[in-house]
């Protein structure tokens, strides 16, 4: 992930100095049409051929005769012209060759980074949503790769730091170049329900351990993607509408929520856990685990063998392969994590 951020700086800093040499080379054109016509009293058009000319050092001459003042005014316009034109030129040579070095070095290191990734994610589709699957998961720090049919999208996953493969998604040999086999998870986030079921088809085929999350835009595709294998299908129109109803008539909940939600601007989050046979909490119950009091994290509910107990007692007993979900600050969780390991 550094060399990828090395890489972005490195272009942006590359498109900084080309923009602004660019920006000075029409100034330097500006005034020195804006010159000629003050000094020599010359129409627009003679004063920017003149210009262009001289910084361009074409030299087929002057085109009208210059006076004395005109002439210290073009020493003036080779001299500032002629440096600043050089400098864009090699700028805009670097920037092209450059370019295209970093992008065919950079290409093969991605290749080879995405061999050696293990429990990564990966995200078909790098529109709204899945962009925004991709920040999350970031921030989450996940390792992250965009399949992305659309080569400006799959670009702007690249300018961003990801790992991006333009390929369609729903082919075997794009999933086998995201290493699927050593995946985590999938998450199906391009706008056809219909594509997003051969997505879904093709991970479980080639990994059918992998937990796969689809986008679905109609309720009625949602069946068809879970007889295809998704694990959960959701529907963001679904979900924003309800969460929009809900802030109308229950902001403070909306507003709680959203604490809890994983956020750069909150210090606390939701997150599950799973106890190992070997923690020091298992076999203990709730208040005989004193989690609330070493980690400071509050259990809002734990998932046995498949079933939800919401909001458990304290007599509630935990034990291996238990999850636990469990609220706290980044800190918090981090000593739990240690306490159920």
């Amino acid at each position: 992930m550094i060399g990828k951020q090395f890489r972005l700086r490195q272009s942006v800093n590359h498109e900084k100095r080309l923009f602004f040499v660019s920006l000075l080379l029409i100034l330097v054109i500006i005034g020195g049409t804006f010159g000629y016509s003050y000094i020599e009293g010359w129409n627009t058009l003679d004063s920017f051929y003149m210009t262009l000319i001289t910084v361009t050092t074409i030299g087929y001459g002057e085109i009208h005769s210059l006076s004395a003042y005109g002439r210290m005014f073009t020493s003036v316009v080779i001299v500032t012209g002629v440096g600043v034109m050089g400098y864009f030129l090699g700028t805009f040579t670097q920037y092209i060759v450059e370019g295209e070095i970093r992008k065919t070095f950079g290409l093969r290191k991605m290749k080879k980074d995405i061999k050696n990734l293990n429990n990564h994610y990966i995200v078909c589709g790098y529109g709204k949503v899945g962009r925004q699957v991709c920040e999350e998961l970031r921030h989450r720090g996940i390792e992250t790769i965009v399949i992305e049919s659309d080569r400006t999208m799959a670009d702007h996953a690249l300018h961003d730091g990801f790992y991006a493969i333009h390929d369609d998604a729903a082919a075997d040999d794009a999933m086998n170049k995201a290493k699927i086999q050593n995946a985590k998870g999938l998450v199906g986030a391009v706008g056809s329900d219909a594509d997003n079921v051969f997505i879904t088809l093709t991970a479980k085929e080639l990994n059918p351990n992998i937990f796969v999350v689809v986008r679905a835009e109609s309720p009625s595709s949602q069946k068809k993607l879970r007889r295809a294998g998704a694990n959960r299908v959701i529907s963001p129109d679904l979900i924003g509408g309800k969460k929009m109803a809900l802030a109308a008539i229950r902001p403070n909940i909306v507003e709680f929520m959203d604490i809890i939600t994983p956020d750069e601007k909150t210090n606390f989050t939701i997150e599950e856990i799973i106890v190992e046979s070997g923690s020091s909490i298992a076999g203990l119950t709730i208040k005989e685990s004193k989690v609330r009091q070493t980690a400071g994290v509050i259990i809002i509910g734990i998932k046995k063998n498949g079933d939800f107990i919401f909001n458990p007692l304290a007599e509630d007993r935990i034990i291996g392969g238990d999850i636990l979900i469990v609220v706290g600050n980044e800190k918090q969780l981090d000593t739990m994590y240690r306490i159920c390991s």
